[in-house]
């Protein structure tokens, strides 16, 4: 791969062959700069739209809080998605993962002219365009989060899906627990009401 932007036009054209490469060379520094690119323009972009109905004040607070927590995410994820890749049987490291990961958020950027464009449609309008766009971008992500995860761990594509649902599924596999074990508690106590 030659400089930036021949990796970000195989990301966006060629993505498992961009992610790959990336994962193997571990190109961190580019991936660093492209993921804050990813999370900053549409920020950005939020500030703008949030600045123009007074509430620069709290634009901030979501421009740093949405850069921050999008870099906990990524490092944490990173972090757990390669375990879980070694656990199902992949090969690979974790720096190669989260330099491709990193490159995986890449379509965010889309985001900030979306939301220009929108802002010239007509109200009635505008929520069901950025609810199809911003979807199809979040699917866009997720679809190159399994590919970096195939790629950095050599993994086949199922086992992919099953690394990226993993930590979603004991997620929602808890949240059950506590509702039934909060809703046997209530039961035991109602006769007591």
């Amino acid at each position: 791969m030659g400089n930036f932007l021949d990796i970000l036009y195989d990301v966006l054209f060629h993505p498992a062959v961009a992610m790959r490469t990336i994962a193997s060379e571990k190109r961190l520094g580019y991936s660093l700069g492209v993921f804050l690119l990813s999370v900053f323009v549409p920020a950005w972009a939020s500030y703008f739209g949030l600045q123009s109905v007074d509430f620069s004040v709290v634009a901030w607070f979501v421009i740093i809080g949405q850069i921050l927590i999008s870099l906990v995410f990524w490092i944490v994820g990173a972090g757990f998605f390669g375990l879980i890749a070694e656990l199902l049987g992949g090969h690979g490291t974790a720096a190669g993962l989260l330099a491709a990961m990193g490159f995986s958020h890449f379509p965010r950027i889309f985001i900030a002219p979306l939301l220009v464009f929108a802002s010239l449609l007509p109200r009635t309008v505008q929520a069901l365009f950025l609810a199809l766009f911003v979807s199809v971008t979040v699917v866009w992500t997720l679809i190159l989060y399994i590919i970096a995860i195939r790629e950095a761990y050599l993994l086949s594509t199922l086992r992919a899906v099953m690394v990226l649902i993993t930590p979603l599924a004991v997620i929602f596999g808890i949240g059950i627990v506590i509702v039934v074990s909060v809703g046997t508690m209530l039961l035991q106590w109602l006769p007591w009401l």
